[in-house]
Protein backbone atom coordinates (compact mmCIF):
# COMPACT_ATOMS: atom_id res chain seq x y z
CA UNK A 1 0.00 0.00 0.00
CA UNK A 2 1.32 3.40 -0.97
CA UNK A 3 1.81 5.90 1.85
CA UNK A 4 1.69 9.67 1.55
CA UNK A 5 3.22 12.48 3.53
CA UNK A 6 2.00 16.07 3.58
CA UNK A 7 4.60 18.80 4.03
CA UNK A 8 4.70 22.58 3.84
CA UNK A 9 6.47 24.20 0.90
CA UNK A 10 7.79 27.77 0.87
CA UNK A 11 8.07 30.38 -1.85
CA UNK A 12 9.12 34.01 -1.91
CA UNK A 13 7.03 36.22 -4.19
CA UNK A 14 6.88 39.91 -4.99
CA UNK A 15 3.58 41.76 -5.05
CA UNK A 16 3.62 45.45 -5.96
CA UNK A 17 7.29 45.64 -5.03
CA UNK A 18 6.80 43.98 -1.64
CA UNK A 19 8.58 40.68 -0.94
CA UNK A 20 6.30 38.15 0.77
CA UNK A 21 6.91 34.60 1.93
CA UNK A 22 3.99 32.31 1.10
CA UNK A 23 3.43 28.68 2.00
CA UNK A 24 1.72 25.77 0.31
CA UNK A 25 1.28 22.03 0.62
CA UNK A 26 3.27 19.27 -1.02
CA UNK A 27 2.20 15.64 -1.13
CA UNK A 28 5.03 13.13 -1.10
CA UNK A 29 4.66 9.52 -2.17
CA UNK A 30 6.40 7.14 0.19
CA UNK A 31 6.29 4.05 -2.05
CA UNK A 32 10.06 3.67 -1.68
CA UNK A 33 11.42 3.98 1.85
CA UNK A 34 14.70 5.36 0.52
CA UNK A 35 13.27 8.26 -1.47
CA UNK A 36 10.05 10.22 -1.28
CA UNK A 37 8.73 11.73 -4.50
CA UNK A 38 6.68 14.92 -4.66
CA UNK A 39 3.50 14.02 -6.54
CA UNK A 40 1.43 17.15 -5.85
CA UNK A 41 2.56 20.70 -5.13
CA UNK A 42 0.03 23.40 -4.34
CA UNK A 43 1.88 26.67 -3.72
CA UNK A 44 0.81 30.03 -2.30
CA UNK A 45 -2.05 28.96 -0.02
CA UNK A 46 -1.28 31.21 2.94
CA UNK A 47 1.27 33.50 4.57
CA UNK A 48 0.60 31.75 7.90
CA UNK A 49 3.18 28.96 8.10
CA UNK A 50 2.05 27.77 11.53
CA UNK A 51 -1.51 27.12 10.36
CA UNK A 52 -0.28 25.19 7.33
CA UNK A 53 2.06 23.09 9.46
CA UNK A 54 -0.96 22.21 11.63
CA UNK A 55 -2.98 21.45 8.49
CA UNK A 56 -0.24 19.15 7.10
CA UNK A 57 -0.02 17.39 10.46
CA UNK A 58 -3.79 16.83 10.41
CA UNK A 59 -3.65 15.47 6.84
CA UNK A 60 -0.89 13.06 7.90
CA UNK A 61 -2.66 11.91 11.06
CA UNK A 62 -5.87 11.25 9.11
CA UNK A 63 -4.00 9.47 6.28
CA UNK A 64 -5.75 11.77 3.81
CA UNK A 65 -5.81 10.42 0.28
CA UNK A 66 -4.28 12.91 -2.19
CA UNK A 67 -7.49 12.77 -4.21
CA UNK A 68 -9.10 14.87 -1.45
CA UNK A 69 -6.37 17.50 -0.98
CA UNK A 70 -8.02 20.25 -3.03
CA UNK A 71 -11.27 19.92 -1.08
CA UNK A 72 -9.36 19.84 2.21
CA UNK A 73 -7.47 23.02 1.25
CA UNK A 74 -10.74 24.70 0.29
CA UNK A 75 -12.15 23.86 3.73
CA UNK A 76 -8.93 25.07 5.36
CA UNK A 77 -9.22 28.43 3.61
CA UNK A 78 -12.87 28.84 4.60
CA UNK A 79 -12.20 28.18 8.28
CA UNK A 80 -8.80 29.91 8.63
CA UNK A 81 -9.50 33.28 7.04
Amino acid sequence: MEAFEYTVNEEIITIEGKIITVYGISVLSQCDAAAAKEIIRIPNISTDKSSLVDFATLCNSMNLSPIHIEEAISDFLIYHN
